[in-house]
């Protein structure tokens, strides 16, 4: 501790006089007697000579010492302190000893500046919770500021406070002139008197003038009392803003709008307010502005989130290779687009021989297995279908085996008969040949986009593939409404600090 030895002198101290606060001393334009410019105390609560004192204090020294008792009002005294130091654009450090005080203070500043208290109250987790939805905070406050408007505001209400001020010490300096007159001697015939003997005088002449006493009896008694004054006083304080309506009439019923468009207003206000609340608490994040641009682009990107959530759902509930193929898609390699362009290619065939199964579903067809595979009951269908024997002439002998599945084959439960019969079966095995070769090249891409391949070549297969094909279309489209939701959301909600979540809550 370094210590300095006492002073043996009183020093005069003369302490920065503050306009406004002396009824006595009144400043014209902002300027005292001696041409100064006097400084404005920015004090939004109730205070008093000695509050005043203390920031005048400060202004001449390093540090003031403050005690009294509990209930003397120091927590009240200080947010007024930091207050005035927040408007002149200066920063307070605040600590205690306990945390329970800081609360106590925090709370006592004007709700319209403590936004502006930066404040780390509990432990780590929520001190830096409340620490950031107090910098987004500022920030939101900060962006939508229009310093020209700002500094042409404040240059028009400081010449009001100056001139208000003016008014006050005109008012201060009429009451003392007055306070002077009544309370000076008068000089009278080069006697000095009092104004009351003066008084007393100007009334002896007998019934030219008179003298009243002015005492009150009973029935002159005020019809109010104190406790009504009080009463009078929180009514007025309670209505506030509200008494512009005294003697407003209230108009016909006849001209009120319809009570379901009433309703309907009565509920966008109250949802109004309630989005001004979880504004305000962090809940939601404010958007960059209030224009009707902004409204309509955020409308937008509102039903971009709701096609975002109905194509995650959609994902999360499909196939297992979906998170693989969808991570793979987003690495953007360098080939990618062209793979795509071939797989969307076969994924366009897949889609067209699939319609052309739908035929078949209201006359279907059965055919041993793997009969497409063999050339010669495929060349006799087609003998068949053109209206000639089967196997020809050769066929007459040693086609016992070939013979017999021609048998199995069966139209609805019929064995095919006439021409037409063989031709809707020649177009159903030809659509069976195209399944296969379309789970082949299937097979040959599907592995480069992570999507499932299939262990066997079946044409049952190709209709699961056309189903694989749109998932993946579906991945594509997610990614893509990804990005564009993540960069609508950070331009029209700046400083909102949670846009990465939008990603992880797909992952």
């Amino acid at each position: 501790m370094v210590l300095t030895e006492p002073a043996n002198t009183n020093e005069d101290i003369t302490l920065p006089d503050f306009r406004g606060i002396s009824m006595v001393h009144g400043y014209e334009g902002g300027l005292s007697g001696s041409g100064k410019k006097v400084a404005d105390l920015y004090f939004p609560m109730a205070f008093n000579d000695e509050q005043v004192r203390i920031v005048q204090m400060l202004e001449r020294y390093d540090g003031v010492v403050v005690q009294g008792p509990p209930g003397t009002g120091k927590t009240h005294t200080i947010a007024n302190i930091i207050a005035h130091y927040f408007a002149l654009g200066k920063r307070v450090l605040v600590t205690s000893m306990k945390e329970p005080a800081l609360a106590v203070l925090r709370d006592k500043l004007p709700e319209e500046i403590r936004p502006l208290a930066i404040s780390l109250l509990s432990n780590e987790s929520e001190g830096m919770k409340q620490f950031e939805y107090t910098i987004s905070r500022i920030a939101s406050e900060i962006q939508v500021i229009d310093r020209n408007a700002y500094k042409k505001e404040i240059t028009q209400l400081e010449q009001s406070i100056d001139g208000l001020h003016g008014t006050l010490g005109r008012i201060d300096r009429n009451v003392m002139e007055w306070a002077k007159k009544n309370m000076n001697s008068i000089i009278l015939d080069n006697e000095s008197i009092s104004p009351v003997d003066a008084a007393h005088e100007a009334v002896k002449g007998q019934g030219q003038y008179e003298w009243l006493e002015d005492k009150l009896t009973p029935e002159h008694s005020p019809l109010f009392t104190n406790v009504d004054i009080t009463r009078l006083r929180e009514a007025r304080r309670s209505v506030a803003a509200d008494i512009s309506y005294l003697g407003v009439l209230l108009p016909e019923i006849s001209n009120f709008h319809d009570s379901h468009e009433l309703m309907r207003v009565h509920q966008d206000l109250s949802r109004h307010a309630e989005l001004g609340a979880a504004i305000n608490s962090g809940d939601i994040p404010p958007l960059v502005d209030s224009k009707s641009e902004t409204i309509e682009a955020t409308c937008v990107l509102l039903d971009k989130i709701k096609k975002l959530i109905s194509l995650t759902q959609q994902i999360q509930n499909g196939e297992k290779w979906n998170k693989h193929a969808r991570s793979l898609l987003k690495q953007s390699s360098a080939n990618l687009p062209s793979i795509i362009e071939i797989f969307d290619a076969l994924g366009s065939d897949l889609r067209e021989a699939v319609e052309q199964r739908n035929r078949f579903l209201a006359k279907p067809v059965t055919i041993p297995k793997d009969t497409e595979l063999d050339e010669e009951i495929v060349h006799a269908i087609q003998n068949k279908a053109a209206g000639k024997s089967p196997f020809g002439l050769s066929g007459l002998i040693g086609k016992g085996a070939a013979k017999k599945k021609l048998e199995e084959i069966r139209i609805l439960t019929n064995a095919p008969e006439t021409e037409g019969d063989w031709k809707h079966l020649q177009a159903y095995v030809a659509l069976q040949r195209r399944f296969r070769e379309l789970v082949i090249r299937w097979n040959s891409i599907a592995s480069e986009l992570a999507v499932e391949c299939f262990i066997e070549v079946e044409p049952v297969y190709a209709v699961k593939a056309a189903t694989y094909h749109l998932q993946h279309i579906a991945l594509r489209e997610h990614i893509a409404l990804e990005q564009q939701v993540i960069d609508q959301s950070r331009t029209l909600m700046p400083t909102w600090k949670r846009h990465h979540e939008i990603e992880e809550n797909i992952e």
